[in-house]
């Protein structure tokens, strides 16, 4: 069987995380011939890093990458990820995870005060568990209960504050008979809610909302010293009660967050009550600040900065900041103890590398063209930027660390590797720049068939209105996508200091801030990268990574790619503000930072120029960036913006899927956690299986670790001796009766139809008036009656939670098409001629690795193909042909002895199935549907068919059963039920069999003796 082919187009967390998820369904390299193309030398995205040798292999990077202890999925990828190092002889980054990530149990945020700065350290003790590993499921109703636990904590703990009802309150918000304020009110009554969200009553929930708002006036009205700043516990306090109130009020809890996310959060939160002082708050704005979360402006500022607006939607902010705060485990914060070059993206090239996955890199995606009907993608135009004088593929990797163990990435080609080397390096080429002069070697056209089957788009989404044109003018929903999701540039300035950070003035190492000035208003201390760098003594003591928000400016938008030079004119202005900035505001951060006169102690910048006088020029050894190219744009989370998000399997196009952090994963907003999940989602559409994922939704948190998932391995290594297999499946089934001559055709050589009963014929005689001969006698004309048809189902099912017998876990989850000819024999096999089979001539299904196993294992006639279903209605498009059917349920849901007309189908379906298997002998197996006890309801409905169901197109439509059907009616039932498939069974030769229970006894012998017993029901 060929290999299917998938192109993916970028080198970031996205794309590299779909292409590890397909190898790990495909370990033995037997599904999939991978190939990613990206841009430059290096692989990365916005997470990458180059690593200057010139200048003591510092990291030059994109901007600040913190991970928190939410981030269930991207730890479980670098666990798994290293497990596969190890398994390959690799070294992992520091032996291990827990090596490689170091926990920070607090943050600090700024808040001004008397025409200066004031910080709030905030201690976060860490909590229980590993991120990464399974957890418990975290719902609606927990995180309601987490709130209001936050709020009488902060709350308790500020002087002069007592649980009572505030002067005036009504009596019929007290609870009765109790003396008990309102948080302990609260507390009694959130208490006794029902775990599942969607079980609260309306009344409930408006009986709560009313004595939260009690709490939040009691707290609120605490006065406030003329000689303080406010306090921060009565801030978390009220913001804390604020958004319990709003899930109350707005239906969060019946719906999910997704219902208030056409709003803004600020205004949400001020709709719900929320005091502009605590609106105003270090703790709201560091919240924007921690997800760029600006766009637009209003006004600039006496220096010329655009003043940006915030614009964050109120369900995805809520649901980011809930799951931060309340359901991390380890530590709060993880801060990485070198690059996500060295901890993520270069351990992925080689594992990827070993698992046969091929890299092209200095390939420039210009534009995806679509085929004539619009359909799929047909062909990727692209750029090849730089060949290598070996023609073998290019060697990115270098060595860094004490030891020079460690695999990183240049901050510049190697260009002794290519044959356009010297002129790259001469001409001071960026070739990861959209504004480049370079023009590239030559054009390639990669073309469907030849270079690829599927494509996984993974390149941020503000590079599409150049590379996607195509889709966003005849593909729905992708103008919708583009023009809803907005971008924004970020500034980043890493700075070398030669003091360490204690003695530049801050309480504690490790600090991470946010809630300051812009452009610079978030920064943390990654001091603990210092010892991968290889500087000359004295090295520098202290590294400091600062990040904000670059807000486009309406009057000056970004110019077209023609103008070279417009990323050195953005980076020499935005140089200049950042300086400006460091002398301005950098001394409210470290004041050991200022000397006399409020002058900044250069002296404490590290130069590696080694540069002496202690002047200004000490800033220009650092290392600033603006992130201003398309795909480097951060993607923001505006209000409106979830609903335009396409999902990685739902982009409109048949071989096209879609990973990055602008996918609807569940999170929804620039992250790593979004960006993993949206390449794991695109590998499991691709594969045809379910991989459940932590954070996917606000109902059903909580899933089986992925690795446990990829069955398929452990099919592979039973697969010489068995397979067996369980699922659930939803099925609607239509009853036809057709020609036995057109049944036949589809029959393999050695099985046809089962001869009907007596007193069928072909031919009868019958008199049609007088026809004498010539002595005069009468004779009878022969006429010629068709032959009765044959029974055939077809099957348009829901296939979930199918997995590998022995296995109680897993659970793959695709659509599936079958033809199933009932009351089939054999034609020359004595000892099988009493037994019925089924035969499948055609089925067809949307996982590529159920295909596999049906043909491989069980001789099923499988062909992958794009069925797509909505409500009670399928659709299917191949290489073989079309069906479309419309279903409508059409009475009361009962057990099969509720509908004669279906339970005398039952036997029909329980009849063992028969395959061929590649070598061209029959295989056997035993699928039992459990209709015993299965769910049955009729249905109405109409199916389109063509080939390869009929020999012409046709359409059917389907009779009522309330009475029975005639002879050449078509209907049709729906039904739900567990289903078992038996392990694969050559039938001896020569051992006698008179039954198909002779049948399936030997064939579970034969599966008890392999496994010692073949079915596993859930």
């Amino acid at each position: 069987m060929a290999l299917r082919k998938i192109a993916i187009l970028g080198g970031g967390v996205a794309a590299l995380s779909a292409a590890f998820e397909l190898t790990e369904q495909d370990p033995q390299h037997q599904l999939f011939d991978i190939t990613v193309y990206t841009i430059g030398w290096r692989l990365g995205g916005k997470g990458a890093v180059g690593r200057d040798k010139e200048k003591g292999y510092r990291a030059e990077e994109h901007g600040l990458h913190v991970w928190t202890g939410f981030y269930d999925n991207a730890f479980e990828l670098v666990d798994r990820l290293y497990a596969a190092m190890n398994d390959l002889d690799l070294s992992p980054p520091f032996g291990s995870r827990e090596n490689a990530f170091e926990g920070l149990d607090r943050s600090v945020l700024m808040e001004p005060f008397n025409s200066g700065w004031t910080s709030w350290t905030i201690d976060i003790p860490p909590h229980e568990g590993i991120p990464g590993t399974p957890r418990p499921a975290v719902s609606l109703v927990d995180f309601l209960r987490s709130l209001l636990e936050c709020s009488v904590q902060q709350s308790q703990s500020i002087a002069g504050f007592t649980d009572q009802w505030p002067a005036g309150t009504q009596h019929s918000a007290v609870a009765a008979g109790t003396t008990d304020g309102p948080f302990r009110t609260a507390r009694a009554k959130i208490d006794i809610l029902p775990q599942d969200p969607r079980a609260v009553s309306p009344s409930d929930a408006a009986e709560l909302q009313t004595i939260l708002r009690h709490a939040r006036t009691q707290l609120c009205d605490k006065p406030v010293s003329a000689a303080m700043s406010r306090d921060p516990r009565e801030i978390v306090a009220e913001v804390a009660l604020t958004i319990a109130i709003g899930m109350l009020s707005d239906g969060v809890l019946w719906q999910g967050f997704d219902c208030i996310d056409h709003q803004e959060w600020t205004n949400w939160m001020r709709s719900n009550g929320c005091s502009d002082s605590t609106l105003d708050s270090a703790i709201i704005r560091g919240c924007y600040d921690y997800v760029f979360g600006f766009f637009g402006s209003r006004h600039t500022d006496k220096y010329g900065n655009v003043i940006p607006c915030r614009n964050v939607a109120a369900g995805t902010g809520t649901r980011i900041l809930l799951k931060l705060l309340f359901t991390y485990r380890g530590s709060f914060f993880y801060l990485l103890k070198a690059t996500m070059g060295e901890l993520l993206f270069a351990p992925l090239y080689q594992v990827l590398t070993k698992r046969h996955v091929k890299f092209e890199f200095f390939t420039k995606v210009e534009h995806i063209g679509l085929s004539q009907d619009k359909a799929s993608i047909e062909f990727i135009d692209t750029t090849v930027q730089a060949t290598t004088h070996s023609g073998n593929s290019y060697d990115p990797l270098i060595w860094i660390g004490a030891d020079g163990t460690i695999p990183s990435w240049p901050s510049h080609p190697d260009y002794s590797q290519l044959v356009q080397g010297q002129a790259l390096r001469d001409q001071r080429i960026d070739l990861e720049s959209a504004w480049t002069k370079w023009p590239g070697v030559a054009p390639r056209k990669l073309l469907r068939g030849r270079d690829f089957d599927d494509v996984v788009l993974g390149i941020g989404i503000g590079a599409f209105c150049t590379i996607c044109s195509d889709l966003i003018c005849h593909t729905p929903g992708w103008r919708e996508m583009v023009d809803a999701i907005k971008t924004t540039a970020t500034v980043a300035f890493q700075a070398w200091t030669n003091v360490g950070m204690r003695e530049l003035g801050c309480k504690q190492d490790r600090t991470a801030l946010s809630g300051f000035v812009l452009p610079l208003d978030t920064w943390a201390d990654l001091s603990l990268m210092l010892p991968l760098e290889k500087w000359p003594h004295p090295p520098p003591k202290g590294l400091a990574y600062f990040v904000g928000s670059l807000v486009d400016d309406p009057l000056n938008p970004p110019p077209p790619f023609c103008k070279h030079s417009y990323p050195a004119r953005m980076l020499a202005r935005q140089r200049r503000r950042m300086l400006h900035w460091v002398e301005s505001n950098l001394h409210f951060l470290w004041p050991g930072i200022e000397g006399p006169g409020h002058a900044i102690r250069w002296e404490r910048f590290f130069d590696y120029r080694a540069y002496s006088p202690p002047t200004r020029r000490r800033f220009f050894a650092q290392y600033p960036r603006v992130n201003i190219n398309p795909s480097d744009r951060y993607v923001l989370s505006v209000p409106g913006s979830v609903f335009k998000r396409m999902e990685a399997g739902k982009s409109g196009v048949d071989n096209l899927f879609l990973a990055g952090d602008w996918v609807r994963t569940g999170i929804n907003a620039g992250c790593i956690e979004a960006s993993v999940m949206a390449g794991r989602a695109a590998a499991a559409a691709i594969a045809g299986v379910d991989i459940a994922m932590p954070n996917a939704n606000d109902f059903d948190d909580v899933s089986l670790p992925t690795a446990l998932l990829p069955a398929l391995d452990l099919l592979r290594k039973l697969a010489t001796n068995a397979v067996a297999g369980t699922g659930e499946i939803e099925a609607f089934c239509v009853v036809q009766q057709r020609p036995r001559c057109e049944l036949e055709k589809m029959l393999p050589d050695g099985l046809t139809l089962l001869e009907p009963p007596a007193p069928h014929s072909t031919i009868k005689t019958a008199h049609h008036g007088a026809s004498s001969d010539a002595e005069g006698k009468t004779e009878k004309t022969p006429e010629i009656i068709p032959e009765p048809p044959h029974h055939v189902v077809l099957i348009f099912a829901r296939q979930r939670n199918v997995r590998p017998g022995p296995l109680p876990f897993g659970g793959a989850h695709y659509l599936e098409i079958a033809q199933l000819i009932p009351d089939v024999i054999h034609k020359n096999a004595p000892s099988l001629q009493n037994v019925l089979f089924s035969y499948m001539p055609q089925l067809f299904v949307s996982s590529l690795a159920a295909t596999l196993i049906g043909q491989n294992f069980y001789g099923f006639n499988k062909q992958v193909a794009r069925i797509q279903d909505d409500n009670d209605s399928f659709s299917m498009r191949s290489s073989s042909g079309t069906i479309r059917t419309w279903f409508e349920r059409d009475g009361v849901p009962g057990g099969i002895d509720s509908y004669l007309v279906i339970k005398q189908l039952r036997d029909k379906l329980d009849q063992p199935l028969v395959g061929v298997q590649p070598d061209g002998n029959f295989i056997y197996s035993m699928l039992k549907y459990g209709l015993g006890g299965a769910v049955v309801q009729p249905i109405k409905g109409k199916v389109a068919l063509s080939s390869p169901f009929a020999h012409k197109a046709e359409e059917i439509e389907l009779v009522p059963i309330s009475k029975p059907p005639q002879k050449d009616d078509s209907w049709g039932f729906r039904f739900i039920a567990p289903w078992t498939l038996s392990l694969p069974f050559n039938f001896p030769a020569g051992q006698p069999s008179s039954s198909a229970r002779n049948l399936a006894r030997a064939t579970g012998e034969y599966s008890t003796a392999l496994l010692g017993r073949i079915l596993v029901r859930r």
